[in-house]
């Protein structure tokens, strides 16, 4: 026997392995029956009402998305396991990332899951998708975000940004994978607002699904068709990404600029409604 080959002094016929070998397998068992729950997300309920809604859920998406035949290896499927449990649990900490072949090429994939919370980010959310771009950052793999979110579950917070493995991170990482040249790419295909649409504007490329999404940086949500001739200034933005500093600096204030117009806009809007509605 070569000595690269380990020998085993186990009795495979013996009682005792044969009681061991059925409490692994009752262990394993238990492990992918806990795994099958995690993926149903927010559970059924919400998955037909993200149906009703014309939309896939988040596991559907990644499975149209990556190559015929390939394999999705997911990372952190038990992020925030029995976490948050008073707020309704947050299963998969409400975002799936993992590798998969696209086009036959490597990709690093984030997407929201709006089954759980809307997509809301979780403390332990942005935990997750920090891990996945150091992934991404470390061996160079270009990123897929698909995004359908409702920005940071408001009840908690407080324990989102304050630190450096924290939601701020995230839009680090954003600059960070832009100045070494690693792709981003961005799809939004649903809620897309407050923190949550920060991220697609610093990728490469945005991706909108037309009339199922919402993009908007403001407190206020509202649908793009709104106030089309500022939104268009919004948009601009998406060319503006890995020019240079300068550029960035100029994309923020032509959002800012076009956030208010917006404001003014709406307002407007809103008065002539109430006149209407008054006579």
């Amino acid at each position: 026997m070569s000595d690269s080959v380990l020998k085993s002094s186990a009795n495979l016929k013996s009682p005792e392995f044969e009681k061991n070998a059925r409490r692994i397998i009752d262990l394993l068992t238990k492990i992918k029956n806990e795994e099958e729950r995690i993926r149903q997300g927010g559970g059924a309920k919400a998955i037909e009402s993200q149906h009703k809604k014309g939309r896939l859920t988040a596991r559907e998406r990644i499975a149209k998305l990556i190559d015929p035949g390939s394999q999705f290896f997911e990372l952190g499927i038990y992020a925030a396991f029995e976490m948050y449990e008073e707020w309704g649990g947050a299963p998969c900490a409400g975002t799936i990332t993992g590798l998969a072949k696209v086009r036959g090429r490597t990709f690093m994939l984030i997407a929201n899951d709006a089954t759980v919370k809307a997509g809301a980010f979780f403390p332990m959310t942005a935990k997750k998708v920090i891990r996945a771009q150091n992934i991404a950052i470390e061996n160079r793999i270009p990123t897929i975000y698909l995004v359908d979110s409702a920005g940071v579950f408001l009840p908690l917070q407080e324990d989102v940004f304050p630190d450096t493995d924290d939601f701020g991170r995230v839009f680090r990482n954003n600059a960070v994978m832009s100045a070494m040249g690693i792709p981003q790419i961005t799809a939004i295909m649903g809620m897309c607002v407050a923190g949550g649409a920060y991220l697609p504007v610093m990728c490469d490329h945005i991706l909108m699904t037309e009339g199922s999404d919402y993009f908007w940086r403001d407190r206020r949500w509202c649908k793009p068709r709104l106030a089309k001739k500022h939104l268009r200034k919004i948009w601009a933005v998406r060319k503006c990404t890995r020019k240079s500093a300068a550029r960035w600096i100029s994309a923020s204030r032509m959002m800012m600029r076009a956030s208010r117009a917006f404001e003014r806009s709406s307002t407007k809007s809103g008065r002539q409604t109430l006149r209407r509605s008054a006579t």
